[in-house]
């Protein structure tokens, strides 16, 4: 019998995914499995003056007025004098197919035939829907003084000083600096901020040094993304930190390494994605980094090379962590995207860019990927490296509840929902199946929708309508507080959700 003053979760119509155990109260026979995209082709490969040195590493990917918009980083041969780090646009109608966008605003390699956008410049781009300076376009990061671009004067980056900053623009190409930066702490690097709509409230994710794991990643939010500084403690200077500037214990760390990671372990860029296509669920996509700090590989390789850069050297591949408020996360300690093989041109380093394109049943994401290690760039040769590629994930697919062939079986905690109809995200491939027994509040199979009376979901389909004997209806059971018992063999189960009958139905 089960406790009749627990509360239900209200589900109402919304889709539920198993990306951790919030919908798994009991179990056997099943585990959660996380899900590799699989990798396409290159959409920006290392070309023009402006990737002379290297392109990708860090980019955002939105859709604005029916097309998708690119920005990545490039970096010029520092050969010449033009060796700062390029904000540039590509679009796209379909993501699969960029172009760059020439936008003729700077001139940076002698030319202005370039999509340069935002010059010496570091971070990412969001929407907001609230349109602060009558702008939809905004950006945080890093921007140092240069000499292209007017904005940029009076800003600094350096060790011993150094501000977070935001830029906005009406089309997303021309920019101006909002008048007081966002933090007075040096960031390093991807920094993000967008428009949680769960919260009502924006967050911002920007990197940080913790005292013993170094390479962390804080959190932020507020109602006023422009009521700068956003929130933070005082500086704390007795924190150990690589530079003076640097942002330490003043925001609260919400993703670090832990003892189960390798000595000498960091956590690069935060990359998270408040999930639009389901309830309460955010991604995570950071980017591991395993230093060779104090190795010594005796000769095999590059590890213990005399040189101040290999100090700051190793490899640095794409992880995954899951959440249910956007604070606390959950890390997959095996690789999300893993590193090409040595010598290919995501073989050393990869970055996950911010923003995902939906295409049907198909979600696409990106990401930068150099053949060389963190520290192994040598900035002074022309290289023309780097690739930012597709990958392709099933909708909802980053993580599943799996049965193996023998069988398994999940019992969720109470829920009411609202609609006539259940469907299922899952593969069941040929020999899998999965059925559906609805419980009551004290946990007795309800008539009708009994395991004798489930007809089994097969094969491999997004959005599968569960059905009874009786058939799909469980309309009159909506607002009612019931468990599902979901038994499976041979299965991978994505999501569920309750929702109104198809047309067809």
């Amino acid at each position: 019998m089960t406790n009749s003053k627990i509360q239900p979760i209200d589900i109402g119509s919304r889709k539920q995914l198993f990306i951790d155990r919030r919908f798994i109260e009991s179990s056997y026979g099943v585990e959660l499995s996380l899900h590799p995209p699989v990798k396409a082709e290159p959409v920006l490969v290392a070309e023009t003056a402006i990737e002379g040195h290297r392109i990708g590493g860090y980019s955002t990917v939105i859709e604005a007025d029916g097309r998708y918009l690119m920005y990545y980083t490039a970096i010029p041969n520092s050969a010449g004098d033009d060796n700062g780090q390029m904000i540039c646009l590509a679009a796209s109608e379909d993501g699969i197919t960029w172009k760059r966008e020439k936008v003729g605003l700077y001139e940076v390699c002698g030319s202005r035939d370039n999509n340069v956008v935002l010059p010496g410049c570091t971070g990412t781009v969001f929407l907001d829907p609230n349109e602060h300076e009558g702008s939809r376009f905004w950006w945080v990061g890093n921007s140092n003084e240069n000499k292209w671009w007017e904005e940029s004067k009076g800003t600094i980056y350096s060790e011993a000083e150094a501000y977070l900053y935001l830029m906005h623009s009406r089309d997303g190409i021309h920019w101006k600096r909002y008048k007081e930066p966002a933090l007075p702490f040096g960031c390093d690097t991807v920094n993000q901020c967008f428009w949680d709509a769960r919260l009502n409230k924006y967050v911002a994710y920007v990197r940080s040094w913790h005292p013993q794991r170094d390479r962390t990643i804080s959190r932020v939010e507020m109602d006023d993304f422009l009521d700068v500084p956003w929130p933070h403690r005082p500086r704390n200077t007795s924190v150990k930190k690589p530079w003076v500037s640097a942002l330490a214990s003043e925001l609260p760390v919400v993703m670090t390494v832990d003892d189960l990671d390798p000595p000498m372990t960091d956590l690069y860029t935060p990359c998270v994605h408040s999930y639009p296509w389901a309830q309460d669920t955010y991604y995570a996509f950071p980017s591991p980094y395993r230093r060779y700090d104090k190795s010594d590989s005796y000769g095999r390789d590059q590890r213990g090379a005399p040189g101040e850069h290999h100090n700051n050297d190793g490899p640095v591949d794409i992880a995954c962590a899951v959440s249910r408020d956007g604070v606390r996360f959950d890390r997959f300690r095996a690789p999300y995207v893993s590193l090409g093989r040595i010598g290919e041109m995501d073989g050393g380093s990869m970055y996950m860019s911010c923003g995902m394109v939906r295409s049907g049943d198909d979600i696409y994401q990106y990401y930068g990927g150099t053949p060389f290690t963190h520290g192994d760039y040598e900035l002074k040769r022309d290289c023309y490296t780097g690739v930012i590629r597709r990958v392709v994930q099933r909708l909802d697919g980053f993580i599943s509840a799996d049965a193996h062939y023998t069988g398994g079986e999940i019992v969720t905690p109470l829920v009411r929902f609202e609609g006539t109809r259940l469907q299922l995200n899952v593969d069941c491939s040929a020999m899998g199946e999965v059925w559906v027994e609805l419980l009551n509040e004290q946990g007795f199979p309800i008539e009708g929708f009994t395991m004798d009376d489930a007809v089994s979901v097969d094969r491999n389909g997004v959005a599968q309508e569960v059905w009874w004997k009786q058939g799909p209806d469980v309309g009159k059971l909506a607002g009612q507080p019931m468990r599902l018992r979901i038994r499976m063999r041979a299965a991978k189960l994505y999501a569920f959700q309750f929702c109104p009958a198809l047309p067809s139905s």
